[in-house]
């Protein structure tokens, strides 16, 4: 199931925000419960050191504390305990422990241990033991505290956090929902805008309102709608142009009388000439193919797949053709372009060549060059301005309608180009296209 793109964003977004979240909850519950340790060890270890500096061990009697500590320690169940125990006799206890006895490691001298363990009336103590010797005789000293109400308002404020942590997360994650939205209004905006150009309101993309990573795409899509606009007025040109090679041959063929000698050679000769002009139309077609609009295409290959159709059409005039073209260059040029506007140009020089053509592309900067030489008669520098024209022939005796040149005009005005005319240096007509197509 295919998912919107601002539901992919929200989640994207949630994903690591809520990560973030559970990583500062755990590590401020850890600094908190690390903390309440820090301060309860803190004062246990000044207690014990009260209780080692005023204890008094002998081998007849118990271990007797001498120093009386803070009244908390006489007060049954208080929080607050020690006991002091030594072999052989029984142990020292502070009186808050009532009958209540702590369960102490036995410790080497100097050695000392904190560890946790469950005290009188079931209460979370932290204990601090401690190994000592004096007079020749050993003992562990251990004090202890109660550490339950600090634990209850550690774990009020892990709550707190927590809950905090989650709402905090729900802001963000709306507020960047928000975001997002707002982030995908211009996409909103172009759907609506191509919803208006599917209806005809509008001729191309408004790229002026757009953020600058989406204004790439506008400018592709109105190149694209400007291919089609074109290659559609070429296609009703070209049925303009068909129709209009046509028309002379018909008139002819309506004014024909049966009864009038010659008629029937008159009629054959206009049919082959209609029949000429639609295969050189159908031929034209075939050559512009069907690749897919904007894709790029290697012009060695498409001139050598040109090249071998004229050689068929031209076989009787046996023409020698030299492609010149960087076999690895690449052109963002439309394939339909190309072909179309090559295989005019070529087909033009195969109409006036004696036997030689060349046909070389090459790629400067943005610029596409196109050009064919031909070893033909070429043509007068006054008539050049008018080879370009709809409708204009050099030669009324060589076939054609003279529009070839006139639809090449159209493609390289289309890539806002320049086609230009010159002497060749093969001796005949030097047809120039230069189109300034986009870098890779």
């Amino acid at each position: 199931m295919r998912t919107s793109l601002q539901s992919r964003l929200a989640i994207g977004i949630a994903i690591p925000v809520a990560i973030a979240t559970l990583l500062t909850v755990v590590l401020v519950s850890y600094s908190a419960r690390q903390l309440v340790d820090d301060f309860v060890l803190t004062r246990l270890e000044h207690d014990l050191e009260t209780l080692v500096a005023g204890v008094e061990l002998s081998q007849e009697a118990p271990p007797h504390q001498s120093k009386q500590l803070t009244q908390i320690y006489q007060q049954p169940y208080s929080g607050h305990y020690f006991q002091i125990e030594t072999e052989g006799s029984a142990p020292e206890r502070s009186r808050s422990l009532w009958d209540h006895q702590l369960n102490l490691p036995d410790l080497d001298p100097g050695e000392r241990r904190t560890f946790r363990a469950q005290g009188p009336e079931d209460q979370p103590l932290m204990m601090l033991v401690e190994g000592f010797r004096q007079s020749g005789q050993s003992a562990v000293v251990g004090v202890a505290e109660d550490i339950g109400p600090l634990t209850a308002t550690v774990r009020l404020l892990q709550g707190g956090i927590a809950a905090l942590g989650v709402l905090l997360l729900g802001l963000i994650v709306l507020s960047q929902t928000a975001l997002v939205r707002r982030g995908l209004a211009p996409v909103n905006a172009l759907r609506q805008e191509l919803q208006r150009l599917e209806r005809g309101e509008i001729e191309a993309l408004n790229a002026d309102q757009v953020p600058r990573e989406i204004n790439p795409l506008i400018l592709e899509i109105n190149q694209l709608i400007s291919l089609l606009s074109s290659r559609l007025a070429r296609s009703r040109n070209a049925l303009g142009n068909l129709a209009h090679a046509l028309k002379t041959p018909l008139t002819v063929l309506d004014g024909l009388n049966e009864n009038e000698p010659h008629s029937s050679d008159e009629l054959h000769r206009q049919v082959a000439v209609m029949r000429n002009i639609v295969e050189r139309e159908l031929r034209r077609a075939r050559l512009a193919g069907g690749g897919m609009p904007g894709a790029t295409l290697a012009p060695a290959t498409a001139v050598s797949e040109l090249v071998e159709v004229f050689t068929r059409v031209y076989a009787h005039k046996k023409i020698a053709f030299d492609i010149q073209a960087t076999p690895d260059l690449r052109l963002p040029l439309d394939r339909e372009d190309f072909l179309e506007l090559a295989g005019v140009l070529i087909d033009n020089a195969c109409k006036w060549c004696h036997h030689s053509v060349r046909v070389s592309v090459d790629r400067i900067g943005e610029e596409t060059l196109l050009t064919v030489d031909d070893d033909g008669p070429g043509c007068p520098e006054e008539q050049r301005d008018s080879l370009a024209e709809r409708g204009w022939r050099k030669d009324e005796d060589h076939p054609g309608s003279g529009l070839g040149l006139a639809i090449a005009a159209d493609i390289v005005e289309q890539y806002g180009g320049q086609l230009t005319f010159d002497d060749s240096p093969l001796g005949g007509l030097r047809v120039k296209a230069i189109l300034i197509t986009r870098r890779d």
